[in-house]
């Protein structure tokens, strides 16, 4: 699942944890974009989400992140 941080209703850490805390869902990674790169942020990316990736992202970054659940 990919998910942005800043959300207007539910942010990304809020969709997350809901998603994480459901059973059926549980092994599905999430990854979260965002346009954000700093440390103090990306600290708590760790806690919630399986990866980030800072936006602009490349097409070769987004398939190497998705990839890393594939083996």
């Amino acid at each position: 699942i990919l998910t942005d941080i800043r959300m207007p209703v539910k942010d990304g850490f809020e969709a997350a944890k809901i998603i994480k805390h459901n059973k059926r869902y549980i092994n599905i990674p999430v990854v979260a974009l965002t346009a954000y790169a700093i440390d103090s942020e990306i600290k708590k990316y760790g806690t919630v989400f399986d990866a980030y990736l800072t936006k602009p992202i490349t097409k070769e970054k987004l398939f190497e992140t998705i990839n890393k659940f594939f083996q």
